[in-house]
């Protein structure tokens, strides 16, 4: 009965933390090369980030908390309009200003802060 007791405590007290994470500043981060394998210039790269299920709440590389410098990006998912959660998925979507270079990422939320998407290679559009 102790040991079931103890159970309980635990996954109320693991619920209570995931709840509390969604809307509070949480990081996702990387880097982006080219095709090529170069360091996109500063304000060449664009990017925009939304929840798979909410595409029409975008976070972009000038929404406060995000950014991209020298081949580095950062989102700052607690800047969605509405609350994130733990288990949903986040979909960036990266373009090269003035060529046919681009990526799509996507990317399980979890409770990890911040979170490393490690290397993003661009590739080129067909």
């Amino acid at each position: 009965m102790k040991k079931m007791v103890n159970l309980i405590i635990a996954a109320i007290f693991f619920t209570s933390a995931t709840i509390a994470l969604a809307g509070n500043p949480h990081t996702i981060y990387g880097r982006v090369v080219t095709a090529e394998g170069s360091v996109p210039l500063d304000g060449n790269l664009s990017f925009k980030a939304y929840i798979q299920t909410r595409p029409d709440q975008v976070l972009t590389g000038e929404s406060t908390g995000c950014d991209y410098e020298s081949g580095w990006f950062q989102v700052g998912i607690g800047n969605f309009s509405s609350d994130w959660q733990p288990g949903e998925i986040m979909v960036i979507e990266f373009k090269l200003r003035g060529s046919d270079q681009s990526a799509t990422v996507t990317h399980t939320l979890t409770t990890t802060d911040p979170e490393d998407l490690g290397e993003i290679v661009l590739k080129m559009r067909n």
